[in-house]
C-alpha cells in the first residue's frame, strides 16, 4: 500500500485526478488559467482501493484558484477550482 502525504494548508490546497489504466505512469501538469508558466507535474500511479484498485495523479501543493490539467504532451484535459485546504477531485479519460 502507498501512502500520500499532502501539505494543505491557507495557501495550498490538493487535486488528485481520477483516470484509467491506460494512463498509467503518464505524466499530467496542473496550473492556472491563462498563465503559461510553470507547472506542477506528477505521475498516474495506480492506487489501492477497497473496491479494486483506482487510477490516479495526486497534485500538491497548488496555489488556490481555477487551474487546467494538461497532458505532457500538451493537451488540455479539464479544468478544476483549488480552495486553500482542501482536496479537490476531477475525472479525466
Amino acid at each position: 500500500m502507498s501512502a500520500v502525504v499532502l501539505e494543505l494548508g491557507e495557501g495550498a490546497g490538493a487535486v488528485v485526478a481520477y483516470t484509467s489504466a491506460a494512463r498509467l505512469h503518464e505524466e499530467v501538469a496542473i496550473g492556472p488559467v491563462g498563465a503559461n508558466g510553470r507547472r506542477l507535474h506528477a505521475a498516474v500511479r495506480e492506487r489501492p482501493a477497497p473496491g479494486g484498485p483506482v487510477f490516479a495523479v495526486v497534485l500538491c501543493p497548488v496555489v488556490p484558484g481555477h487551474h487546467e490539467v494538461w497532458s505532457r504532451e500538451g493537451t488540455r484535459l479539464g479544468s478544476v477550482t483549488v480552495t486553500a485546504g482542501e482536496v479537490s477531485e476531477l475525472t479525466i479519460r
